[in-house]
Formats: structure tokens, sequence, C-alpha cells
């Protein structure tokens, strides 16, 4: 959903068993395998007692019952709890894998940290501020897009429902050439989306897509709506 110009996510954050794996999520359409992307992270209210978590998505797709790709995510915290993690999407609601775990106070979002991700070949990076956290070779996915999602789990506090404590206001994806063949090849697509501009219809998902909630099956919106 879009507050204030964010796009942040719709979970409670009281969601219990594999339901609590239904982040937030959007993904464009019709890009390159080999992509990156990133997007402005904005974190009004940090807290401790609950896990807010912002992620660049990568080679993602969606279909009723099913989700699959690339999530590289950050906490919204600074601090020894603070991690970066990299986590492989296999389909089914609540089954993922883990490909890496960092953790530390360097690890962690703070507002107007940039939160980058990219995908080449089968090396995955992630980044924040230009500085490299993880970075993880997995060769399960070919293709897919890229995308941003949220995720919110709180116990307690008052954290339950802070959705809009924490959320993107830019989010920009490229699609790369196939360097190593073809050297010469530009990037051959580049989306921007900025809060308060919408410049593109694309396809993609959001909070309760039918593969993380199997009673859904309505329509994904398109990622702009995040933004206008």
């Amino acid at each position: 959903m879009k507050k204030d110009g964010i796009a942040c996510g719709t979970q409670t954050g009281t969601n219990t068993g594999i339901y609590k794996f239904n982040d937030s999520f959007a993904h464009l359409s019709r890009f390159p395998p080999d992509q990156e992307a990133w997007g402005e992270v904005r974190i009004t209210k940090p807290d401790a007692s609950c896990y807010q978590e912002l992620e660049i998505l990568l080679r993602f797709t969606s279909s009723p019952h099913r989700t699959t790709g690339y999530e590289c995510f950050a906490r919204c915290l600074t601090g020894a709890s603070s991690y970066v993690q990299i986590v492989r999407w296999d389909g089914p609601l609540g089954k993922f894998t883990y490909l890496a775990d960092k953790r530390g106070a360097q690890y962690g979002l703070n507002n107007g940290d940039i939160l980058k991700a990219s995908v080449i070949g089968n090396v995955i990076t992630v980044s924040i501020n230009g500085v490299e956290k993880a970075r993880v070779t997995d060769d399960t996915f070919k293709a897919g897009d890229p995308g941003i999602g949220e995720f919110l789990a709180c116990e307690t506090g008052p954290g339950l429902g802070s959705n809009s404590d924490f959320g993107f206001s830019s989010f920009t994806a490229k699609g790369l050439a196939a360097q190593a063949m073809r050297p010469w090849l530009p990037v051959v697509k580049m989306v921007t989306i900025q809060a308060g501009t919408a410049r593109r219809a694309v396809r993609a998902a959001s909070s309760g897509a039918t593969d993380r909630r199997p009673d859904a099956s309505a329509r994904r919106p398109c990622l702009n709506s995040y933004f206008k």
C-alpha cells in the first residue's frame, strides 16, 4: 500500500505458522535474467520489539499458490541484532532456503539508506550505500523479475501494525545485457519509480498474493500504485 508517498506493507505482524511469511511484495515484468535493483529506504520509527524488514527481489515470479525467486533484505534497525540476509523462495507458502545470513550493527538499515541487490549469472550480491554486505552463488532460478518487498512480525508491543513506519520512497530496476557474450551491448531496460510519480504500468504482486495466502485469487495490482 501507499501512505504519505511511501510504499509500505499490509501485514499486521500477528500471523503465525506458515502465514507469518505472507510478505507484502510487488515485482515488475519482462526483465532479462541479469538484473539489479535498488530503493531508497524510509524508516520513521525503528522498533527493536519486532522484525521490520525491507527487501529487494530478484528473478521473482508469482502465480496462484506459488512464488519463486531471490529475496535480499535487511532489518530496519542498527545494532547487534541487525542483519542482511539472502533467501530463496522455493514455491509454496512458507517454503524458503537461507543462502546468506550476516549479522551485526554494520548490516542494519538507517533512514535514507540505499538498499541494492543484483544477480548476474549465478552470483547474487547485496549492498547498502554502495558497500557490499553479502554475496552468494545459486543456480536454482534462471529467470524472473526485480521488485520490492516488506516483512513485519511482532509478538507484542508497539510495533504491531507499524507498516507505515518503514518502506521505500523510490525504486529503480535495471535489466543488464549479456555482457560476457556481447560486451558492447548497453543496458536493455531500466525503470525508476518515485514517490508521487507514476511512470510505468507494470504487472506486480502485493501482500496477500495468491501464493502467500492460498485462499486469495484476485489479480495483482500495479507496482505504480505504491507510489501514486
